[in-house]
Order: structure tokens, then C-alpha cells, then sequence
């Protein structure tokens, strides 16, 4: 009788040990995965001077896209495409082009000031 609780209590807690600590990698993992599925600028060039911004759009480690800005001028040229995966991210290649600019035209305000 005796082996037979002390039975039922492991299972007890295997299941329930299991449950925790398997749900716990899971929301880790869930998360990692949303993380990696987010665009990252980078910004290589500014001269805060002439008023001429670089920002790349970054996808998974690879470049994707060079939007060069010239804030003083407001305008800016575009090399590279986000077509294939916009589907993907649920956000233009015109939201991220507006946001460089936008990041561009405060950086160089910013020391102006």
C-alpha cells in the first residue's frame, strides 16, 4: 500500500513538474520567435553637417534595403526592396522608408539645436 502512494505521488509530480516547466520553454521560445520576425534599422552614416542620413533595413541578419536621406533638401533615394517578405512583417516598404526619414530628420535637428 505504501509503495503504491509514494507511486502515484511521483506521477503527481512528474505531471505536474512537466506541465510547468514545459510551458515555461514554450513561452521563451514563442517569444524568441517574435523577435527574430521583427525589422531592425541600422544607420551606418550620419552627417549631421550636410544633413545626409544612411539607414539600412535589416530582416533576419540580411540587408534588405539602403534608403540614403538628404534632411536638408527632403529628399532621399531608395536601393533594395522589401517585396518579399512584407506579407510577412504586416508593414510596407513605405512605413519603413517613413521611418528612416522620420529617424534621419531627428538625428540631425537633434545636434543642430
Amino acid at each position: 500500500m505504501k509503495k503504491i502512494k509514494v507511486l502515484r505521488s511521483t506521477v503527481i509530480a512528474t505531471v505536474v513538474g512537466g506541465f510547468l516547466f514545459g510551458r515555461g520553454k514554450r513561452a521563451i521560445t514563442g517569444k524568441k520567435d517574435s523577435i527574430a520576425k521583427t525589422v531592425k534599422y541600422d544607420y551606418p552614416f550620419i552627417d549631421t553637417a550636410s544633413g545626409k542620413v544612411i539607414g539600412v533595413v535589416i530582416y533576419k541578419g540580411n540587408r534588405y534595403m539602403t534608403v540614403k536621406v538628404d534632411v536638408h533638401t527632403n529628399t532621399y533615394e531608395v536601393s533594395g526592396s522589401m517585396k518579399g517578405f512584407e506579407t510577412e512583417l504586416q508593414m510596407t516598404e513605405e512605413e519603413c522608408i517613413d521611418h528612416i526619414r522620420q529617424r534621419a530628420k531627428l538625428f540631425v535637428d537633434k545636434v543642430a539645436v
